[in-house]
């Protein structure tokens, strides 16, 4: 969506990733820096959603990468963690 300034398919996709987000199974640590990196993934989408409802490509593109920043950081704390 990003690349084609398809304004749907950016909202759709951020659509998506909070219903995941949302889901049980996301949560795989009760810790509070998981929660942390959780709620700080979930504002990046929201910054994702709104930039498609304005319009906005550059707001998108930079949501989405703090956004995979987030997940990055996330995956090697739960990594180091275990």
């Amino acid at each position: 969506g990003l690349a084609m300034e398809d304004f749907d398919k950016i909202k759709s996709g951020a659509d998506d990733l909070v219903t995941v987000r949302q889901q049980a199974a996301f949560m795989l640590s009760k810790t509070a820096k998981y929660e942390m990196h959780a709620n700080e993934f979930l504002t990046h989408l929201e910054t994702i959603q709104k930039a498609a409802k304005k319009k906005n490509v550059e707001a998108a593109a930079l949501g989405y990468v703090e956004m995979t920043l987030t997940c990055v950081r996330c995956h090697q704390y739960v990594r180091d963690e275990k």
